[in-house]
């Protein structure tokens, strides 16, 4: 109960989806399902997700079929150090 109230009384944009959810999406059903009550939660939020952790093509097009909005992960490149 207490996690929607939050949803619904902060000024969020994007909901990201945690790795620990993502990275074995393709083999673990509950994972999958995790993941699509994520996306259902922020689509009736009107908010944006984001999927971290995604690292192969196949789990991107998983993403995609789900509805998730974005995804970040080795699958685009390695994190890059800040340049000053």
């Amino acid at each position: 109960y207490g996690a929607f109230t939050e949803l619904r009384n902060l000024a969020l944009d994007t909901l990201k989806i945690d790795l620990s959810f993502v990275r074995n999406m393709l083999e673990d059903r509950e994972d999958e399902r995790v993941v699509k009550t994520i996306v259902f939660v922020a689509r009736a939020y009107g908010l944006t997700t984001v999927a971290e952790g995604v690292e192969t093509e196949a789990l991107l097009e998983k993403l995609a079929v789900l509805g998730v909005d974005r995804a970040q992960g080795y699958h685009f490149g390695k994190p890059k150090p800040v340049a000053w």
